[in-house]
Formats: structure tokens, sequence, C-alpha cells
């Protein structure tokens, strides 16, 4: 019941339109704001959610019951193995124990012709996204994809909104990953719009044990932005996202990662206002601070006390072709 193979996603008899699919284990933080941001782009969400002793189970019913025919609810009941330990790089992809198998099995329930996975902390810009699904309905190659970019923020010890910023203000990591401190500033983009076809498929990552989907095989749309179109909060929870890695009293790649992320410090958080100035390809033609007011008006955000550092050639030849490329 709970194995899949391949043709159970790309054999269908598929839709026009977008599915968007959430994976979920206790995500109840921000379920709410995560599906009211991306619900009003999609044309169906589908939502499993696994093993949650949080009030994950009961948001989605609720959201399932206002919207009947878009949303639609699944249970996943095995146990799945957490990312990063031993046993995640040794099970078989198609075990209904492994993450794999988990992302597969929620793929195979959508039921439109393009799919994008949307993660239970991803609070979205909703005009912005909306604009991109538009796009892509009626845009997207069918051998293409377009991928779409976050913020990874958190909280200083004050209590105030910064980004991780735990590789001098690079955009992403670059090395062994063995070695990662923590999450870099930006969604690597593995969150994208796609074709479902045969090569739609998610395997077990060989160094991390985390799901994948080899997209690069399929070509970036021209007119992909790197602009953010949504705020990740894993970095908001009071957990910094680790809980649900199981890293206490085990083998686990994560422990660094988790223990950096749980107790950071502040050389590796940067001001919002600092990152955009170092990677402004990220924030061009937003509106930060009144979108971040939108998704959790509550808290506060970091000003710059310091003179804003002087931005180099090479953050000024990315903009520019920025400009160029996304006029």
């Amino acid at each position: 019941m709970w194995t899949v193979e391949p043709e159970h996603i790309w054999k269908k008899r598929r839709a026009p339109g977008i599915s968007g699919f959430m994976r979920l284990k206790n995500e109840a933080a921000y379920l709410d704001r995560a599906i009211a941001s991306h619900l009003p782009g999609l044309d169906e969400l589908i939502i499993v959610f696994n093993d949650c002793q949080d009030e994950t189970p009961e948001i989605c019913a609720t959201w399932a019951a206002r919207h009947p025919d878009k949303i639609k609810v699944f249970e996943y009941v095995p146990k799945v193995i957490p990312i990063g330990t031993p046993e995640s790089l040794k099970i078989d992809p198609r075990s209904p124990n492994c993450i794999a198998n988990y992302y597969n099995f929620a793929l195979s329930l959508t039921t439109r012709k393009i799919a994008i996975k949307i993660d239970g902390d991803h609070i979205a810009v909703t005009q912005r996204f909306a604009k991109i699904c538009n796009r892509v309905r009626g845009n997207l190659p069918p051998k293409s994809r377009y991928p779409i970019y976050g913020l990874n923020i958190t909280q200083n010890e004050k209590g105030e909104i910064v980004i991780y910023n735990y590789y001098e203000f690079s955009a992403g990591f670059a090395g062994d990953r063995g070695a990662k401190k923590g999450p870099p500033p930006f969604t690597s983009g593995d969150h994208a719009f796609y074709h479902v076809d045969e090569t739609s498929w998610h395997t077990v990552d060989p160094v991390e044990g985390f799901e994948v989907m080899n997209l690069a095989g399929r070509s970036r749309f021209p007119r992909a932005a790197l602009t953010y179109s949504f705020f990740h909060m894993k970095g908001m929870k009071p957990d910094r996202g680790t809980a649900n890695w199981n890293i206490e009293g085990r083998k686990h790649l994560r422990s660094s990662w988790a223990d950096n992320v749980l107790t950071p410090d502040s050389a590796n958080l940067a001001s919002l206002a600092a990152m955009a100035r170092r990677n402004p390809a990220y924030f061009r033609g937003v509106n930060l601070m009144s979108e971040l007011r939108t998704v959790i008006p509550e808290l506060r955000v970091q000003t710059d006390a310091a003179p804003e550092a002087p931005i180099g050639i090479r953050e000024r030849l990315a903009d520019l072709w920025y400009r160029v490329a996304y006029p």
C-alpha cells in the first residue's frame, strides 16, 4: 500500500494546472500561514502528514473542510527514518520507512501536470507566488524547471529578525557537505515547478540522507528570477527546525549544525539589509519590510548599527547582470 513505483506518478492521467504537495511532521507553528499564502496560486494542494504530536492533523482537516475542491489531506502511517542518520544512508529508497518514498507517495497523489513541493514552514509572498504560478501555468516547457527561492530567517539574542550568514555573505554553500556549519541565507532552488514525467522521482542524497529529485537535466526557465518568493521559518521555531532530526543520543551528520543554530553566534547572523546589499539579485523589486510585517507582524527586524559595508565589484556585476536578464 505504501511503496511507490515511478509509474504510479507519471503514468496517471493528469489535468492541466499546478499541484502543490506538502509533507508534514509537527508543522503546526506556521502551517496556517503557509497554506493561506500559497493556496491562491495553486490549482490543488495535496497535504500528507506523518507521525505528528502537535495540531498539524487538525489544522489540515480544517483547511480541507474550507476548500474541499482544492485541498486533499492524507496520513502517511509508516515511521520515516530521520535524515542525517546512518540508517537514512543505507535504506532502500522504495522502503515505506524511507523519506524518499514518503515524498514519492505525496507526489503520486497529485493530479495536475505541473507540481511543486511546498514546506509547512514556508510562508509565501502571496501575490508574488501567485504571479509566478500564472507565468508557469501558461509558459513552462515540458522539460524545463522554474526554481523559486526563500530567505532563511531566524532571531538574534534580542528577538529581532535576522538572516543566517555562516558563509561570509555567500548565497550558498560550497565544499565538503559534511562540514556544513548551518543553513545558507537563501534556499537552494530545490523548490521548483516542473512537469511531472518519467524522471519525476525522489531518491536519497548519498551524503546527508535527505530526499532529492534530480532536476539538473531540465533547463532553467529563462525568466525565473532569483527574487525571493517566500520566507523559510525553520529558524524561527524554538528548536530551529532540528526536532524532527532526532539527534539526541545518536550519531548524526547534522549534530554540529544543530548545535550552531540552537545557540547561534552573532558573527553567523546578518541583518537583512546587509544581506540585501551583498546579494541584491535576491531582493530585486521587493518591499522587504512591508512583506515581513505582513508575515510576522509581532516581531522586530534588526537594523544596522554600523555604517553600510561597501558593495564590491562582484555584487555590482551580479546586480547589473540581473537587471539585464530580468528586466
